[in-house]
């Protein structure tokens, strides 16, 4: 199953500052990852820095950064490992 546009609220120090959407949440009965596409000549460091912020702020573990503008198809795998304390709880930085 998936969804398009799916927002994700950007925080600092616990306020919401402004909400991103992310092209695609994709999900089966156990996990859900995030889609983002785009038509480049070439994947910039920005972008993998846009997964990067969706997978943290929004609490998601994967996410598949998909260009259709290079030849071949330009495809990157983000993961997001949060950080656990001694008693297995994640840590937010």
């Amino acid at each position: 199953m998936s969804r398009d546009t799916t927002e994700i609220p950007i925080t600092y120090d616990g306020v919401v500052v402004t909400k991103r959407r992310v092209d695609f949440v994709v999900w089966n009965d156990s996990d859900e990852l995030l889609l983002e596409v785009k038509a480049k000549s070439a994947i910039l460091p920005e972008d993998i820095e846009q997964c990067l912020l969706y997978l943290h702020q929004g609490g998601y573990r994967l996410c598949l950064l998909v260009n259709f503008g290079e030849k071949p198809l330009g495809i990157r795998r983000l993961v997001h490992t949060p950080q656990e304390d001694d008693e297995g709880r994640e840590r937010v930085s």
